[in-house]
């Protein structure tokens, strides 16, 4: 039978269409099969990554709860006044505003307690009242385990949390002891306090925290209940204590029943799934695009004060777009502000974002309207204006900028000065860039902070010429140091009495290729701005002391960069050049000054000890300049005070000099330190000082720095 035959025969039974249909109708089941398993199979997906993220959240919401409890705990535990009036027995009045009214608002904690070095409780509170208590009930055994992790060196700040179950439900609870925020402050011996916080998860605590982290449904349970979705919470003993319950969404179901009954219909199916396609990706697109946005946004702005930032600046279309020209009417105003990191170190990060935020609204109103506003940098902003007045915007903009901080910022954590130092450059040819332009203003700013700061400088060639000048000269200490052109001079330190000599300071100088002789204070200065001040401190001190070994008799007195003795690794230096040339640590004196204590008072008496130890003198050089603190003699353990030339040429001229000089000597020689003056230059000046008690004298009017091969040991200096 032929083809055609067949084909008749199907045709007149209708078996051909019912083949047909038979193969659509599979078609069409298999098609409805794939979409609808891949369907529940995405929707399980979503469900099981949103109840993952969800998982995720919740837990990041009790850490932060007790994050926020930790700083809280900082604020009321590092405090100069908490320090002064909760040890021995805690001063009421401050109980009560400090701790008492703290718990009755309830904001950072409901509940407080302080216990004495021996666990006995010194206060208990709870929402504003004292409590018949005490924390070891209130918080039960896990209370230990936190309070030895916060147990730290006598002084130093520690804080450890966890969540506890108290007679008033379930808590956060942070404790650490209470110590002072600033250097000087000493506690009474043998005591010891501890400040214990608390904040409760009440209904309402956790459902803001519900709606902080966007969590439904947000609640606190038992720890025994069974739930779909939670998070158990548990003391620091790994006791299971509750657990934070949430509404389970199942988004992906709902989306898959949504669209359900739109694909029923077998002869809509296809355009069904097409048109869900379609929704589906224009949303995806949407979403796409507006997190393209979001991410374009934060790569163009500042994350904290929502300003445009440097790179956002420095794209401005501006002039011929290729080569990034301007035209001659362009201005930018570069600010930096003064004291910003005093707010920092005295008040914490939290107050300095703060104060960032207030300078911004403030500058970003005066700003409005006249050109664009940006934050370049932590504390800096820039100010670009365009047009005929250009340079008048900029300095009437740059004028009330510092006008607007002449009043104090108001914060929670009181008022908070600040100034601001303003460079201005305006674009003058065609060939200026507005990276150059920027670079300019920032040159400026620096030029007014060099003028002390809270006003304006205006941007000229000299500031880049004295610039290059100093790379210049930085270059060639780089190569002067690597070729040991670097010499030092000794100027003689005789006895007062007997004007014998008894030591020698080493002064290093450097005489150029070309003739030229660069100060001290310059190349000082550029080496620690270059990196090469570790170089060429050590380098000095190794001369020195290699040349001292002639003198065996002498003490010797090196001086020290600040930058220097910040470096960790200071006094492993030291000892090596010690060990390398044989001088004797005993006879090596290393003078510091006031700069080396104020900036990290810490880190520089760990490093006086550690010389110390070594067996090397330390000495307060510059002694009459500054602060002039008696406070860094009692806590520093100097061996010696040197008076400031400054301060001894006075003596001659000035009656309160000579008194305050007197005072100064005697207070040093009560304190065990030996005294030298420096800058003597007449007779009548080292008579007074040897009358006074100064052990030791130094000046022109004995002599002058001199060479090595010039120094002669045991002779007495004719003045």
């Amino acid at each position: 039978m032929s083809f055609r035959a067949i084909l008749a025969r199907f045709r007149r039974k209708g078996t051909l269409e019912f083949w047909m249909a038979l193969l659509a109708g599979a078609a069409l089941l298999a098609t409805i099969g794939v979409v609808f398993y891949s369907l529940n199979h995405l929707a399980d997906e979503v469900d099981r990554t949103d109840r993952a993220l969800t998982q995720q959240t919740a837990q990041a919401a009790i850490k932060s709860f007790l994050r926020k409890l930790n700083d809280g705990h900082q604020d009321y535990a590092r405090w100069d006044d908490a320090a002064t009036s909760l040890y021995g027995t805690p001063n009421p009045d401050f109980v009560q505003s400090g701790y008492t009214d703290s718990t009755k608002t309830g904001i950072i904690f409901d509940t407080a307690f302080l216990i004495d070095e021996n666990g006995k409780d010194l206060f208990a509170l709870r929402d504003g009242e004292s409590i018949e208590i005490s924390s070891k009930d209130y918080f039960g055994p896990s209370l230990d385990t936190i309070l030895r992790r916060s147990d730290a060196p006598r002084g130093q700040y520690a804080a450890s949390g966890g969540y506890f179950k108290t007679p008033h439900g379930i808590a956060a609870v942070v404790a650490g002891p209470v110590v002072p925020f600033s250097y000087g402050i000493s506690l009474p011996a043998g005591q010891k306090r501890i400040l214990i916080i608390a904040k409760h998860l009440t209904m309402a605590t956790v459902k803001s925290l519900g709606d902080e982290f966007v969590i439904s449904g947000f609640n606190l349970a038992d720890a025994d209940l069974p739930a779909e979705q939670s998070v158990t919470l548990a003391d620091p003993g790994y006791v299971p204590i509750g657990k934070l319950i949430w509404s389970v969404k199942s988004r992906g179901s709902d989306v898959l029943a949504t669209i359900s009954p739109a694909v029923a219909a077998i002869l809509t199916l296809l355009s069904l799934i097409m048109m869900a396609v379609v929704v589906t990706a224009w949303t995806n697109l949407r979403a796409m695009m507006r997190s393209q946005m979001e991410a374009e946004h934060a790569a163009s702005h500042d994350f904290l004060t929502g300003l445009p930032n440097r790179a956002s600046l420095l794209a401005i279309p501006l002039g011929d777009e290729k080569t990034l020209r301007m035209q001659p009417d362009v201005c930018v105003v570069f600010l930096d502000l003064d004291g910003f990191k005093d707010v920092n170190d005295t008040h914490g990060h939290f107050a300095g974002d703060r104060a960032l935020l207030g300078c911004a609204a403030g500058f970003r109103h005066i700003s409005a309207g006249k050109g664009l506003l940006a934050r370049v940098g932590g504390d800096e902003f820039a100010f670009l204006t365009t047009g005929p007045e250009a340079q008048h915007t900029a300095r009437k903009v740059a004028e009330q900028f510092i006008e607007f901080l002449k009043e104090p910022l108001r914060t929670p954590k009181g008022d908070l000065r600040l100034g601001t130092s303003v460079g201005i450059a305006a674009g003058c040819s065609m060939d200026t860039t507005i990276h150059e332009l920027l670079r300019r203003s920032d040159i400026a700013m620096y030029e007014a902070k060099k003028l002390g700061g809270n006003r304006i400088a205006y941007y000229d060639a000299n500031i880049d010429a004295r610039m290059q000048e100093r790379a210049s000269l930085t270059h060639h200490l780089h190569e002067a140091l690597g070729a040991g052109e670097i010499s030092v001079a000794y100027q003689l330190i005789v006895d007062s009495g007997t004007h014998e000599a008894k030591g020698v300071e080493a002064l290093a100088r450097w005489t150029m290729f070309d003739g030229r002789v660069i100060r001290p204070d310059i190349f000082i200065s550029l080496a620690e701005e270059g990196g090469l001040i570790d170089a060429l401190g050590t380098y000095v001190l190794r001369r020195a002391c290699m040349d001292a070994l002639a003198w065996p008799d002498f003490h010797l007195s090196v001086n020290v960069s600040p930058v220097q003795f910040r470096n960790p690794r200071f006094d492993e230096l030291v000892g090596h050049v010690l060990a390398e040339t044989g001088f004797p640590a005993n006879q090596l004196e290393l003078e510091i000054t006031e700069r080396h204590l104020m900036i990290e008072p810490d880190i520089a008496l760990a490093a006086m000890r550690r010389l110390k130890e070594r067996g090397v003198s330390i000495a307060l050089d510059d002694f009459g300049t500054g602060y002039s603190s008696i406070g860094y003699l009692r806590t520093f353990p100097f061996d010696r005070l040197k008076l400031d030339r400054s301060i001894c040429a006075d003596i001659t001229v000035n009656a309160n000099v000579q008194q305050l000089v007197q005072g100064t000597i005697a207070i040093a020689r009560s304190m065990g330190l030996k005294v030298t003056a420096e800058g003597i230059e007449d007779e009548f000046q080292a008579k007074f000082l040897r009358l006074a008690g100064c052990e030791l004298l130094q000046g022109f009017f004995f002599n002058r720095p001199m060479p090595a091969t010039e120094i002669k040991p045991k002779v007495l200096v004719d003045a």
